[in-house]
């Protein structure tokens, strides 16, 4: 299958270097996927996180981890991280969970009676499914446009994700219908654990902010145990494609956590209905830059926007040169989204107008300048050189 992607950059992310499209057309077995039931009040929960990725460290390439923060454990109070989703309270209701931390390894029973199982089984649990063969393949990758929509209610940058999915099956599928889901995952998000007896020290920061990784941040596929479909026979491909708009954060007011596109990852994995997985990989995030579309250019303020010095280390100049009055706001936003300046809208005569940009305590890095007018949106670039 041939494809092309429109500049995407290389995924600073390790995961660039597992599947990618197209999927694989050679028997393979399966991968290991452990879903992880954690909570940020749940004191063993690091020691969980801790045997998940030496698990995952010992065989990168075939195992996927997956945190999904569920039950009374991950209720954050004002100022904590809220890493709880919809689509994770009803996964952890579907596999019986109601301790943690809990694993569900291939949605299947790997000890016990039911999906949900204790740590200490985790990696015999894993080594057992990866023995398996798998009768189906799984890749995907996945873009970001990060400057090429905005918001034209607030003029917000949109960062809208593009998934493309493809599953090759190497046999046929036993049952009618598999399904695919496909997440977003999002590792390094500062914020607070309980640590009941100084598990994973090594993932707390200097500020005692402890390292969440792997975290589930939304599900890209529809319904709660992903897309249903039945093109399962041996030799025959099955594709999906899908977008989303990544927020500038999650979680409950109070709770929130920005979302960094540059920490996220995808993991897609097919299922018969919604239990015993058969197949899984981590997808590479590339990232795509433009110019803003649907933007109004007249010749007015739109077309006459220039962002000086540029690179800058200390004050910049946002240089507005129109023809007549006018008003204006200019807001900039860093690589990951966060709004770090903001001007409120102010009127400008005809002429040269010069809006100032103090830049000294911004890390250095590409900023994207949005400026605004009655005449339409601007984006310019301004690179931060420290």
């Amino acid at each position: 299958m041939k494809r092309q992607v429109l500049s995407i950059v290389a995924a600073t992310s390790a995961f660039a270097a597992f599947a990618q499209l197209p999927a694989s057309t050679s028997p393979e077995n399966k991968k290991a996927v452990l879903e992880e039931y954690t909570g940020i009040h749940c004191g063993y929960c690091p020691d969980g996180h801790q045997i998940a990725s030496q698990i995952y460290a010992n065989d990168p390439g075939n195992v996927v981890l997956i945190n999904i923060h569920a039950g009374g454990f991950a209720v954050a109070a004002n100022g904590e991280p809220d890493f709880t989703t919809y689509v994770g309270a009803q996964l952890n209701g579907q596999f019986g969970v109601n301790s943690y931390p809990s694993g569900v390894i291939n949605r299947s029973v790997v000890s016990g009676t039911t999906m949900a199982c204790d740590r200490s089984v985790w990696a015999t649990g894993c080594n057992t499914k990866k023995a398996e063969s798998a009768y189906c393949n799984v890749a995907l990758e996945g873009w970001i446009d990060t400057v090429s929509a905005y918001d034209p209610n607030t003029g917000y940058p949109m960062r809208i994700l593009t998934v493309n999915a493809e599953v090759y099956y190497t046999g046929s599928s036993p049952v009618n219908n598999n399904s695919l889901s496909i997440m977003l995952l999002e590792d390094s998000i500062h914020g607070y654990q309980s640590n009941y007896g100084n598990y994973n020290m090594g993932n707390y920061n200097a500020d005692g902010s402890y390292n969440h990784n792997h975290v589930l941040r939304a599900m890209l596929t529809p319904g709660n145990f992903g897309k249903s479909y039945n093109t399962t026979s041996a030799g025959s491909t099955y594709t999906f494609t899908t977008t989303y708009n990544i927020p500038m954060s999650y979680g409950a007011t109070g709770k929130e956590t920005p979302a960094n596109i540059y920490q996220m990852h995808l993991v897609a994995f097919v299922t018969e209905s919604y239990k015993n997985t058969i197949n899984a990989a981590h997808g590479p995030i590339g990232f795509r830059t433009g110019v803003y579309t649907g933007v109004k250019n007249n010749g007015g303020v739109a077309g006459n926007i220039n962002v000086f010095p540029n690179p800058a280390s200390g004050l910049a100049k946002v240089r507005v040169n129109t023809g007549k009055a006018d008003h204006v706001s200019v807001s900039v936003f860093n690589q990951v989204g966060q709004l770090v300046f903001e001007s409120a809208s102010k009127e400008v005569s005809a002429g040269i107008n010069d809006i100032e940009l103090n830049t000294q305590n911004w890390a250095s890095g590409l900023y994207s300048v949005i400026v605004k007018s009655s005449e339409g949106t601007v984006a310019k670039k301004l690179n931060v050189v420290k």
